[in-house]
């Protein structure tokens, strides 16, 4: 059960998920250099996965519940070993650690759905019972083996789905993961940090390279290693297939040597090893390989080759980094990343033959030439890595809610007016869906105001349909006074505590007004936004990236977190305030926004009302991410040229919002995502920049920025001297 240790340095209560050694493999390595390094300065606990599934399912059930294996948690570690598959004693006795330590934060590593229901149970503990943030580390998006197994494989979707839903964070160990583990579990990306796997020092024990041979019996001058399981994946049968290829001078010379335990294929590679020209010269070792053993192995070879058909890292390719050797790798997306900083990295693309066959032949000719080829290991520490760890924690632990919990109205007497703008006959479809989205809502204190901005013939195609409905005012703009001259005159009419806005081309979620009336009932608020989301009329653009999703008025990533907290001002499409703000403050600037279906210089009349709100009251608005809008986007606002030219406009808006001074910092919003845009999300696109979308998607980026920039200094340079001749 649990091993009574004396207690580690007092700081951060961690507790770290992963497996035993009962069921070694890497994922068990990764937990004890992990829990070991944050051992340093926080008290951490551990919980041990022990039986992950029966016995005899395990391919590896030779070396179950042996101790080959020389790394162990360090002293001062609270260890529970362990939970069972099939023990709810044993998941009893994981609760109660876990009560009795308390943790600040769980790490779980997940890498099968085999561990689902354990850490499922642990997830729930940790976060509804001792409210510690949960932080998963994602070793496989899909483990090979369930992948290939299509009823294993949608349970172990599932199980991951359930596992990262609502987490705090979640790591992997490559931008290629990270992205995947978005795409297939739905983690916004904002919440993913990728932090590379460490190098096994433990294992770092390299002996003289002659005895180390003397003691495998191998006399020939170039050695050639594969090390690890054998399974299907790992792509064995390529490296036997190129080494049969090699030219007769350098085979018989050489000593090929496949050592690790058999999990798949076996009876394939050992008759392409009794059909080989080349039998002679290699050598197996199909068995669990004891960690002792390890240093002999890798102080023999001169070059280790993992011809793997898929992978997410390889704790073998960062044994041989420690020991300098040259590395011949399939040119996968995470494992070119991993090795990305070692020189003696050599890619070959996945089954061919031929590329691994030039690069063993380019590694025999530097031996040739030098006697031996050296390379230096990167630095990976598992500090480092611990310290990763700790700065997401730090970040999570010191998050505190923006708003506070007030005694507001009761919900069910606020009434609610939904305010939708419109303008051109030829969108009325999209207004009739937006109204009747509205009048489906959940919310039943509501009124409907549709102000028809100068156009009779759409007012009388209203009339038509809506006149006389009891919850809809229908209001006629003899003249079209532009999108912010009509909310306004929206506003005027308005009965509800709360007025609320929409776009005429957006579709509101049937909890859409209940969740902002939500928020309005449990906080002092004045103003609240909800989350806008994209329904492209087409395909959607390969090359728009979502960090620029502003430029039709959809939230983009790195808005707000997926909390509710307080921000300057939502999109316009979704956004309502108390009907008393208006008195107070006045309604939204017509000099700003778009008339007659074009658009002005200035757009920003969203942010300059929400400055304008913020100066008189002393209060932002609070966003709700649960309170959703859809935003319908056509392919004319998707053009290049039209997204540049909003761009600019955006740029120029924010500079006479720079000049109004109606804040200390009026563009703080813009400075923090632009400092995130060049921080974080140009150098994430930098590192994918070699796949076609993503060399689009940086293009269209750095446009937009320059567009942007450009607009401001032209507003600036604009309202200076305007505000020079006024002098």
């Amino acid at each position: 059960m649990g091993r009574k240790r004396k207690k580690s340095i007092e700081g951060r209560k961690i507790c770290v998920v992963g497996s035993s050694k009962r069921f070694f493999s890497g994922p068990t390595a990764y937990t004890i250099c992990l829990a070991n390094a944050l051992s340093k300065r926080n008290q951490v606990s551990v919980v041990l996965l022990r039986n992950l599934l029966p016995r005899f399912l395990y391919p590896g059930r030779a070396h179950v519940g042996k101790d080959q294996y020389t790394i162990d948690f360090a002293p001062g570690i609270d260890v529970y070993e362990g939970m069972d598959y099939n023990s709810p004693l044993s998941w009893l006795g994981a609760y109660r650690f876990l009560m009795k330590n308390k943790p600040d934060a769980v790490i779980m590593l997940w890498w099968s759905s085999a561990v689902a229901h354990m850490q499922l149970l642990l997830k729930l503990v940790s976060r509804f019972r001792i409210r510690a943030r949960v932080i998963v580390n994602v070793h496989e998006v899909v483990d090979p083996l369930e992948a290939r197994i299509m009823p294993i494989k949608l349970y172990s979707r599932l199980a991951g789905w359930l596992l990262l839903r609502g987490i705090d964070a979640c790591t992997t160990q490559s931008e290629f993961d990270r992205a995947q583990v978005s795409r297939a579990y739905g983690v916004k990306e904002e919440k993913i940090s990728v932090i590379m796997h460490g190098l096994y020092e433990d294992y770092n024990q390299p002996m003289d390279r002659s005895l180390a041979r003397k003691g495998l019996g191998i006399d020939e001058e170039f050695v050639i290693l594969y090390f690890g399981l054998i399974r299907h994946y790992k792509g064995v049968p390529y490296l036997l297939e190129t080494f049969n290829s090699l030219p007769e001078s350098v085979a018989e010379r050489s000593r090929l040597l496949i050592v690790g335990e058999v999990w798949e294929e076996g009876d394939k590679i050992r008759q392409l090893i009794d059909n080989s020209p080349h039998k002679s010269q290699i050598s197996t070792e199909f068995q669990y390989v004891p960690d002792a053993m390890i240093p002999r192995y890798f102080s023999a070879a001169d070059v280790v080759v993992l011809p793997y058909l898929r992978a997410s890292s390889s704790g073998v390719a960062h044994i041989a980094m420690l020991y300098g050797r040259p590395i011949i790798i399939s040119d996968i997306d995470p494992l070119r990343e991993s090795l990305s900083d070692y020189e003696g990295a050599l890619f070959a693309a996945p089954e061919d033959t031929a590329a691994i066959r030039e690069c063993l032949l380019n590694v025999h000719e530097s031996l040739q030439s030098r006697g031996t080829v050296h390379y230096a290991p990167p630095e990976r520490s598992w500090d480092g890595i611990a310290a990763r760890y700790e700065a997401i924690l730090d970040g999570l632990l010191s998050a505190r809610p923006a708003v506070q919990t007030v005694t507001a109205l009761p919900r069910k007497t606020m009434k609610v007016s939904a305010v939708v703008c419109t303008h051109n006959l030829d969108n009325y479809q999209n207004l009739v869906e937006a109204v009747t989205s509205l009048l489906e809502q959940t919310h039943r204190e509501l009124e409907v105001i549709i102000v028809v901005d100068g156009n009779e013939r759409l007012y009388r195609r209203v009339m038509e349909d809506y006149g006389g409905q009891e919850r809809i005012h229908v209001v006629l703009l003899e003249e079209n006074v532009g999108l912010s001259g009509a909310r306004n005159a929206g506003i005027k009419v308005a009965q509800g505590d709360i007025v609320a806005f929409i776009d005429d081309d957006a579709v509101a979620e049937q909890g859409w007004i209940e969740n902002l009336v939500d928020i309005y009932s449990k906080y002092d608020a004045i103003a609240v936004g909800g989350k806008v989301l994209p329904i492209w009329l087409r395909q959607k653009p390969d090359y728009l990236p979502e960090e620029l999703y502003w430029l039709v008025a959809v939230t983009h990533d790195g808005f707000a977190e997926e909390e509710v907290t307080e921000v300057r001002n939502t999109f316009g499409p979704n956004m309502s305030f108390k009907r008393e703000v208006f008195e107070e403050v006045g309604g939204f600037s017509e000099a700003f926004g778009f008339s007659q279906g074009t658009p002005s210089l200035a757009q920003a009349e969203e942010a300059e009302f929400a400055l304008r709100v913020k100066q008189k009251l002393g209060k932002g608005m609070i966003y709700k991410p649960e309170a959703i809008v859809y935003h319908k986007i056509p392919p004319s606002k998707l053009g290049m040229r039209t997204l540049l030219r909003r761009a600019y406009y955006q740029g120029y808006s924010k500079a006479m919002l720079e000049r109004q001074k109606l804040h200390a910092d009026p563009i703080a919003t813009e400075r923090s995502y632009l400092k995130a845009l060049l921080l974080r999300y140009i150098p994430r696109r930098m590192m994918r920049i070699y796949r076609p979308s993503e060399m689009k998607k940086l293009s269209v980026l750095v446009a937009s920025i320059f567009s942007v920039g450009l607009g401001f200094v032209c507003g600036y340079t604009k309202e200076c001297i305007v505000g020079w001749k006024k002098r």
